[in-house]
């Protein structure tokens, strides 16, 4: 029995709108990443320091999937910046979903897939 300081929670009818809204940036996000590999940028030089320990790594992770140390870096400096512009867009949604009744992944996934 629920006591006068416990939250009800009742489940909320997903608009289209809020479908589409989250439909649309998932959308938005896949296909900015596929044009961002696809477009061929001029290249330039960075310089970075890294440790000694750190430089060790990179070179054996280049030789095990047989890329340069250059490419092995550039797609983790990639990789990198996708993942926080992801959680950035995710934490801007997230008042909304939860409005709509989303409070995990799953309950997203259960909708939508």
């Amino acid at each position: 029995m629920p006591t006068p300081h416990s939250k009800i929670v009742k489940p909320a009818i997903i608009s289209s709108k809020t479908k589409y809204l989250f439909t649309s940036v998932i959308l938005f996000i896949t296909l900015n990443y596929k044009l961002f590999k696809l477009v061929k940028y001029m290249r330039e030089i960075l310089t970075i320091s890294i440790d000694s320990k750190l430089k060790e790594k990179v070179e054996k992770a280049a030789e095990k999937f047989n890329v340069s140390k250059s490419e092995l870096v550039k797609n983790a400096i990639e990789k990198y910046i996708l993942h926080e512009e992801f959680q950035e867009i995710r934490s801007m949604l997230i008042p909304f979903g939860e409005k709509a009744g989303y409070f995990t992944d799953e309950d997203i996934f259960k909708d939508f897939s």
